[in-house]
């Protein structure tokens, strides 16, 4: 198991006066501010990626229903091959900020 060092460990335990350490428990109050902000950071991109992406299951599945409907009784009326199709983000982000040339993804990916 990998360990975790904090280089700051040594400024919670300035030496006093009389040689004893003692906790900077005004530091470690600055440390867990911050600690507790980036946390709340890493919890709001979770929580917009967990809402995009039931966005995009839901996109994606109602293109799948009408493209089956095309397509019912052959082999392509499968969720198998309809899996295997290219999904694109312009098809959900309509600005050019949301296109990406570098990610290429089917639909069942």
């Amino acid at each position: 198991m990998a360990s975790l060092t904090l280089p700051l460990v040594g400024t919670l335990s300035p030496v006093g006066p009389e040689g004893q350490t003692y906790v900077d428990y005004r530091r470690l109050s600055e440390l867990s501010e911050q600690f507790t902000q980036h946390w709340k950071r890493l919890h709001a991109f979770y929580l917009d990626a967990v809402a995009g992406f039931a966005f995009v299951l839901s996109h994606v599945e109602s293109e799948q229903a009408k493209a089956r409907s095309y397509v019912r009784g052959s082999e392509l009326d499968s969720q198998e091959f309809q899996d295997t199709r290219m999904f694109t983000y312009p098809d959900i982000i309509s600005e050019d900020f949301g296109t990406s040339g570098i990610h290429r993804a089917t639909q069942g990916e």
